[in-house]
């Protein structure tokens, strides 16, 4: 629940608190004859105090006793009769406590909760706690004087379980030693602990009332009372501190670490733990989505498990998969992802039988339920991902004006499938002991879900490897980006930590390969990148790539207006071409190579657009398009005009790497820059230097109009 008035929110808590401390405190009977109330009559007054500061009027309410399975935001315990171990709330080292008779003063009830320890020296209490903002109290009696080894840290809020290391949150510290010989509020960062506030009272061997508050103005306050019934109260007892921390929100836990010595395992008693839920800052983000199934991935063998990739934490022990065959149940693999093995799905066809999970439940208390998990990614088989494009020499030159280029590899995945890529490495060559040196490469792009990689390939899609020097740059700020203006940022990238893929210059056997954490790699494609590769009539090969020749090969799945592509083989110097595009590359884009084997619908291999050519600069019909498609990707080729008289006035290209198919434009001007008159002229097309097909050459006319 969230109390909308502060002030009903105070009166909730504090006068309930201060009443309870009030009762119990050595000074609650002066002026009444110092005779001391019946325990009877303290706890009828305790009880109106509740009931009153609840709800303003003297109606008993059920909160302050309340099961916590029925009060998630708020919750109580007074530890009364013989409800313990409570699995159905508690969670921990149960069996190093027990229920006592203890009257404690201050205390409703007179049973308590005592540690009873082993010899370990170690115990935790949790149990679950979801908001971050209210009244937390307990009454806590220390038979010892605190120090580093025997001392307790009440954990108030934390973003993960008690047992482990690395958690955000707050907590209470009932001592230490020397200095730290103070109640204390502390903050967890990551599992480093720092103090917030640090309370005037010293925690020696006495009973304790500890009440601490976080408003919706994020202002921690710590109260502590010394109810210590043989001595008057410490110096501070009551006194409040206060101070604003506004650095963690996000709560799933409430708990206790107990560290003692053999000699006070039985000299620690709680009792009274409460929490009342206060206002929630406008500011921190109130989660109302319901949590639901994002990924699923399978394909491992040995054993082939099938993992569920949650888009959140989930509050429950077990996910319930139904499909037509079978009910089965997933366990946490961690926070976010959930598995179960294969088999106990029965007969189940991934692409056709989805999975229905019955309920699922964040820890904000969200619920789905009937959820259809998405389709699932499958782990890669040999051939399903094939390298496409690689950058062996890259152009660096700080002086020409463009970006420095850097190398790369281009993947793609060639089935109508999207496949779960966890994890991928390559390496250049095997050893003469049959060993390899794989280069470890990193998924910048890819969800990392504590361990886990929820990668996904899409079908017929491309992903790039790079190298760069920097570890955590941005790929839009990446060499390769910057140099290939045109790379879709949308693909998944994975990064090498270095200068270079470590690439030779002449030539390169590369072996790429994918792996599940530890498990065995899986090699899944190899290529021969090599010089020889490249066009014999290109000047230099710096700065261009090598594009993997492939074919359309239409199927079935796939639509009408896209293109799935089928790769040549890759050890074969003849299946690579030097690449055409004015960038030197054309990472994760289809490249200018691919050649399309489907009929040919255009009347010749050059196409004019569009037919009425008017350069008179009012934005329609200027710039003449002038498209072509030739049979093989490795021609040059040369485009120019001329007048009717056979005069040159403009060369468009002068042998240029032309690849499978591309445009040039024409936008009317000679080679002076002015734009011609209206008239008749002559485009002249040759494509050449082919050494898989014949020359070719077109004349077509233009007339340009005004």
């Amino acid at each position: 629940m969230v109390h909308k008035d502060q002030k009903r929110q105070e009166r909730r808590s504090w006068i309930f608190l201060h009443s309870i401390a009030w009762v119990e405190s050595p000074g609650c009977c002066s002026g009444l004859g110092q005779r001391p109330f019946p325990y009877g009559w303290k706890l009828l007054f305790c009880l109106w105090a509740v009931c009153w500061g609840w709800f303003g009027f003297p109606y008993c309410s059920s909160v302050v006793n309340a099961h916590p399975q029925q009060a998630e935001t708020s919750w109580s315990h007074a530890f009364e009769g013989d409800n313990w171990p409570n699995h159905a709330v508690w969670t921990g080292d149960l069996g190093d406590f027990d229920i006592v008779e203890s009257n404690l003063p201050g205390a409703l009830d007179p049973s308590a909760l005592q540690l009873v320890g082993d010899e370990s020296g170690r115990s935790i209490l949790s149990r679950r706690q979801k908001s971050s903002f209210g009244t937390w109290s307990f009454i806590i009696e220390q038979r010892f004087v605190s120090s580093s080894v025997n001392r307790h840290r009440v954990m108030l809020f934390v973003d993960d379980s008690l047992t482990q290391a690395s958690i955000n949150g707050y907590g209470i510290s009932t001592g230490g030693s020397g200095e730290d010989r103070r109640f204390s509020l502390f903050r967890l960062d990551h599992g480093d602990e720092q103090t917030v506030l640090s309370h005037p009272l010293e925690a020696i061997e006495g009973v304790y009332r500890v009440i601490v508050t976080r408003d919706d103005q994020f202002t921690w306050t710590l109260e502590v009372h010394d109810l210590t019934p043989t001595r008057a109260p410490g110096e501070g007892s009551g006194e409040k501190v206060k101070r604003i921390d506004p650095t963690h929100t996000e709560a799933r836990f409430f708990g206790i670490r107990f560290r003692y010595t053999s000699t006070r395992r039985k000299k620690t008693t709680l009792d009274d733990l409460m929490f009342v839920q206060g206002d929630i800052p406008p500011s921190v983000v109130v989660d109302t989505e319901a949590p639901v199934i994002s990924a699923l991935h399978y394909g491992l063998t040995t054993p082939d498990t099938l993992f569920i990739v949650a888009s959140e934490p989930l509050d429950q022990s077990a996910l319930i998969i139904n499909n037509a065959t079978s009910l089965s149940r997933a366990i946490r693999y961690n926070d976010l992802v959930w598995s179960l093995p294969i088999d106990d799905l029965g007969v189940w066809a991934p692409s056709s039988d989805p999975l229905r999970i019955e309920q699922l439940r964040d820890w904000a208390g969200n619920q789905s339920t009937d959820v259809v998990a998405p389709t699932p990614s499958r782990y890669p088989t040999p051939g399903d991902v094939v390298i496409t494009e690689a950058m062996i020499r890259p152009l660096r030159d700080d002086y020409d004006g463009q970006p420095n280029q850097s190398q790369y590899l281009e993947i793609y995945n060639q089935t109508h499938e999207s496949l779960w890529i966890p994890s991928i490495r390559f390496h250049l060559g095997w050893k003469e002991n049959g060993e390899a040196s794989w280069k470890e490469v990193r998924c910048v792009s890819c969800p990392n879900l504590q361990g886990f990689v929820s990668n996904q390939l899409p079908a017929n899609s491309y992903g790039l490897i790079f190298p760069e020097p920097t570890e955590g740059v941005d790929v839009a700020q990446s060499r390769v980006a910057k140099a290939h203006g045109e790379l879709p940022l949308s693909i998944p990238f994975w990064q090498v930590d270095a200068k270079t893929l470590g690439f030779r210059s002449t030539e390169n056997q590369l072996y790429l390969a994918v792996q599940f954490q530890d498990r065995i790699t899986h090699v899944i494609d190899s290529v021969r990148l090599s010089e020889q590769s490249h066009h014999p009539l290109v000047p230099s090969t710096k700065g261009l790539s090598l594009e993997r020749i492939a074919s359309s090969n239409p199927m079935p799945q796939i639509k009408q207006d896209e293109e799935a592509w089928h790769y040549l083989h890759g050890w074969n110097l003849d299946h690579w071409v030097s690449s055409a595009h004015p960038s030197g590359g054309t990472p994760g884009q289809v490249n200018q190579s691919q050649s399309n084997q489907a009929q040919d619908s255009w009347e010749s291999w050059v196409r004019l657009s569009p037919k009425r050519f008017s350069p008179n600069r009012d934005g329609l019909n200027d710039i003449l398009r002038i498209e072509y498609k030739l049979p093989s990707p490795d021609y040059l080729l040369e485009a120019t005009l001329f007048t009717t008289q056979g005069v040159p006035i403009v060369h468009l290209t002068r042998g240029q790497l032309a690849g499978s198919r591309g445009e040039l434009t024409w936008r009317g001007w000679m080679e002076d820059g002015t734009v011609v008159p209206a008239g008749l002229y002559l485009l002249h097309v040759r494509a050449f230097g082919s050494t898989q097909s014949k020359p070719k050459s077109i004349t077509r006319a233009v007339g340009v109009y005004r």
